[in-house]
């Protein structure tokens, strides 16, 4: 019922488009990297499948509605780990588009790889996550939109998505990806906002299909929030769940 919901939605919605109010920002751009799989990398990845196929065999024999509760659970548990796995495997690019760049945002779901990334760049580069305090965060903040020797910015994607301004940098990454268009938008538009006078590069470093299945999804999710807030019929080949497009491939052999 989505022409319904979009038609209800319109008699009570007025919707500004950022790219309509806000016309002197500069452009923004979108580069999509892949990754080559280290062979280390590989084997703890296919472990990790493999694991998620036993799962589903032991739980076969249940009845199907707590079967899908717990191959949710489940499922979402081995995603993470699949996700965390790559990590490691795009570091090196990013340090590259890093080197041979300015200032540089970098987006991250765990913790662990920003760590390291700190210990790696020490001054030059600071931390925002939701493990620091209020204050701690800004300091970061005002570090790296004032000091030109902070030359990255580490940020933990749901605590460092709303509210701050990183217009000193016009590069971000992301080396995990969250799993709404909304919250990839708002960490890119960290920087692609107010004060911002160059065009904003964003980079997507993937590895693996895990990272292709979250990029898909948030796609598709986008297509969907757009036919809603305009009305508009679109394609929407590609659609479905990213747990139900990885629990298909892996009882079909994947």
């Amino acid at each position: 019922h989505i022409d319904e919901l979009a038609g209800i939605l319109q008699k009570y919605m007025i919707r500004r488009l950022k790219k309509d109010v806000l016309k002197e920002l500069p452009d923004k751009s979108y580069t999509d990297i892949q990754v080559d799989m280290s062979k280390e990398t590989k084997v703890s990845y296919d472990v990790a499948l493999n694991d998620l196929m036993t799962f589903l065999m032991d739980y076969a024999e249940y009845d199907e509605e707590k079967a899908e509760n717990a191959l949710r659970a489940e499922t979402l548990v081995r995603i993470n780990k699949l996700k965390s796995l790559v990590i490691n495997d795009k570091i090196k690019v990013l340090n590259e588009l890093i080197e041979s760049n300015g200032k540089f945002v970098v987006f991250c779901d765990f913790m662990e790889p920003l760590a390291k990334l700190k210990e790696h760049y020490g001054d030059s580069a600071v931390l925002h996550t939701g493990r620091q305090s209020t204050q701690e965060r800004q300091d970061a903040v005002d570090r790296f939109q004032n000091d030109p020797d902070v030359k990255v910015f580490l940020a933990g994607t749901q605590a460092s998505k709303t509210v701050i301004t990183l217009t000193a940098s016009s590069h971000v990454a992301f080396i995990s990806y969250p799993w709404t268009p909304g919250d990839y938008d708002q960490a890119t538009d960290r920087c692609h906002r107010m004060g911002q006078k160059d065009n904003v590069s964003v980079y997507n470093l993937s590895c693996g299909e895990i990272d292709d299945k979250i990029l898909e999804t948030i796609n598709t999710k986008r297509v969907l929030i757009a036919q809603l807030m305009s009305g508009e019929r679109k394609s929407m080949s590609g659609a479905g769940s990213i747990l139900g497009d990885v629990v298909s491939k892996i009882k079909g052999g994947y």
